[in-house]
């Protein structure tokens, strides 16, 4: 969006935006991103006594499935939104953004504006090389605040129906991202390996019915804000419906990958991972399922890490961006292999 695209659609939303405050005076872009699947505008709206910020986002198509038609997506998200906005009000520290109103034909969401700072910047402000106590006990304050949310999310959104857990099903979903070995550098030792765990696992678990709930999809660090120790989730524009493992196990397999950033140590992301699992409760939680889902999610994780796109335009960034990626594939590869060999999680349930 230019310019003056962003201040067409503001001023055709005007009513919708803030109408207590009288006639909108000025608009002002203050930043504008182009993200995965959208496009991000933040803009500042001056009224005759006060002044709001906004974000916009609009959807695009590029990275999704084709067909899709996005005035309906942006519709549902803002649904979707409101219902979880007015349902989290009642809990203190945490909700989602606030949506604000929609634009369908432009496919644009417009939102509060957040003055939080995401988890993935602070974990790694805060707990690069030898972090104090208090920062240390910060962060994992915020991560146990995850666990929380999360589990609130699960419970506004449950479904009656259940869904079975199967062997077949299950592989078809692993197989599907372990089709291009060189991607994950997964060789066939360890491919046979990861059969040999899932058959394990699921001759200990037998078949499960699975409670079906909110599903975000991208439960990760970098979709969630945080301030003073009040917590916003962002992009909800695929939410679906899944078993509960899903978000729970994606959100500790990208804590995962923060152990490549030089700096971090292994034994502080853990604990944040375990204070994740403690927000969440552990009490319904079946270890083998867990572990299912970290095996599936890991490798997700593994076929996300790009090294040929490089954001970053400065040369010496990109040069450590593709080491930093570099190390990331060896530490989820590393910590794919200590699942397998019953080392992961030990201290966690």
């Amino acid at each position: 969006m230019n310019q003056n695209n962003t201040e067409e659609i503001i001023y055709k939303l005007e009513n919708r935006l803030y109408p207590h405050f009288g006639k909108l005076q000025a608009i002002e872009i203050t930043s504008q991103n182009r993200l995965i699947f959208s496009e991000v505008t933040n803009a500042i709206l001056s009224y005759n006594q006060t002044t709001k910020k906004v974000v916009l986002k609009r959807l695009l198509a590029q990275n999704r499935k084709a067909n899709l038609n996005l005035s309906a997506i942006v519709e549902r998200e803002y649904q979707i939104l409101n219902y979880l906005y007015n349902r989290f009000s009642s809990l203190q520290k945490m909700n989602v953004i606030r949506p604000l109103a929609i634009l369908s034909e432009e496919s644009v969401l417009v939102t509060e504006n957040f003055p939080g700072d995401k988890l993935n910047a602070l974990i790694l402000e805060k707990l690069r090389f030898f972090p104090n106590r208090e920062n240390l006990t910060t962060v994992t304050n915020h991560s146990f605040l995850c666990g929380k949310w999360l589990k609130y999310f699960h419970d506004f959104t449950t479904k009656e129906e259940a869904a079975t857990l199967e062997r077949a099903s299950y592989l078809a979903d692993l197989n599907d991202m372990l089709t291009v070995v060189e991607r994950n550098e997964l060789n066939d030792i360890v491919r046979q390996r990861i059969y040999q765990f899932v058959n394990e696992k699921f001759r200990r678990i037998n078949k499960q019915h699975l409670r079906l709930v909110g599903y975000h999809t991208d439960f990760t660090p970098w979709n969630i804000l945080i301030k003073d120790d009040e917590l916003r989730v962002l992009d909800f524009d695929r939410f679906s419906h899944r078993c509960q493992y899903e978000d729970l196990t994606f959100f500790i397999c990208c804590l995962d990958a923060i152990k490549s950033v030089i700096g971090i140590f292994a034994t502080n992301i853990d604990r944040l991972k375990r204070a994740f699992l403690e927000g969440y409760g552990t009490a319904d939680i079946d270890k083998n399922i867990l572990q299912l889902y970290i095996l599936k999610n890991a490798v997700k994780c593994l076929n996300m890490v790009d090294i040929s796109k490089i954001a970053n335009i400065k040369y010496v960034d990109r040069k450590y961006e593709r080491f930093r990626k570099k190390r990331e594939k060896k530490t989820l590869l590393f910590n794919l292999k200590q699942l397998l060999n019953g080392r992961y999680l030990i201290n966690l349930l």
